[in-house]
């Protein structure tokens, strides 16, 4: 097969996900004109979680192109260090510069400088200086100097000098020298003198060092003690 007829076969498999699952219609015109595959797979790269979300990326056209796919650096639910990943329903290990999108119940382990974007219910064990943003119900471990983004339902677990965002209903435990960022109705708490901004109805709970405190910054909430028998 031809590299054009190639290129054709591949923009035809996209673009019919991209009809049944009604893609930004930017990104069509995008795939509709580009001219090689370098181009194309380039479009594919710039805007990976988006690809992803519209579901024009997945593991049944990547498995079909693999050839293709892997000369570009996009994997699909492998190991490796390098490039693109989409991870769906599988365990894998990332390190490196890997940018990886996590779905369904993928279980991702990262070191180096990767960046992860977790959906659904997802378990990220993320060291070293990865970066992550944790949507629906992920559950995230941080060490050494990660930064995590949580929005939804996540928990996060973090050490060590990771910073971390916590929006919506996310639940933070922390400790070492995090320094933490809470807003929405987040709960945080940390066993170590860790720094905590609040906002809108968040709430940190510190236990450490004999303290048992609790902060909070909207003036509506309200802390009611009960008794216990």
């Amino acid at each position: 097969m031809s590299v054009e007829s190639k290129l054709n076969e591949i923009k035809t498999d996209i673009l019919r996900g991209s009809e049944i699952y009604d893609s930004s219609d930017w990104i069509r015109a995008s795939i509709v004109k580009s001219t090689s595959l370098s181009e194309l797979m380039g479009i594919i790269q710039d805007n990976f979680v988006i690809a992803v979300g519209d579901n024009l990326i997945t593991p049944e056209l990547i498995a079909k192109h693999k050839v293709v796919f892997s000369s570009y650096q996009i994997f699909c639910n492998e190991n490796t260090s390098v490039g693109h990943l989409l991870c769906v329903d599988s365990m894998v290990k990332v390190d490196g510069n890997t940018f990886v999108v996590a779905k369904g119940y993928s279980a991702v382990r990262a070191r180096g400088r990767c960046k992860i974007v977790a959906k659904d219910q997802c378990q990220i064990h993320a060291y070293e200086q990865t970066e992550v943003e944790a949507y629906g119900r992920t559950r995230v471990l941080a060490h050494d100097s990660c930064i995590v983004k949580a929005i939804g339902t996540s928990a996060i677990q973090a050490y060590d000098n990771s910073m971390i965002r916590a929006y919506g209903r996310s639940v933070v435990w922390a400790s070492g020298e995090c320094c933490i960022d809470a807003s929405g109705e987040s709960y945080v708490t940390s066993f170590s003198e860790v720094k905590c901004s609040l906002s809108e109805n968040a709430i940190y709970r510190i236990q450490s060092l004999g303290r048992k405190e609790i902060e909070y910054a909207s003036t509506e909430i309200k802390i009611k003690q009960i008794t216990t028998i």
